[in-house]
């Protein structure tokens, strides 16, 4: 197995052939076959996008209010 960037990409159980992205999961563009991994995408759970205060802003309004 080829590593790239510190993934493997895995191989075709059928033929061996290098499989490709798809959206779907691994593809063989050799005898086309699909490992389908779309049910293990869906139940991970992404958590929602970060609604508090920017650490930045916070910091430097905070050094603001320390100077005057």
């Amino acid at each position: 197995m080829s590593i790239v960037d510190g993934f493997v990409q895995p191989h075709c159980p059928t033929c061996g052939v290098v499989m490709r992205d798809d959206p779907r999961g691994f593809r063989c563009p050799s005898c086309n076959r699909l490992d389908d991994h779309s049910a293990e995408r869906a139940a991970v759970e992404i958590p929602p996008a970060f609604d508090g205060p920017d650490l930045d802003q916070h910091r430097h309004h905070s050094y603001r209010s320390d100077l005057s």
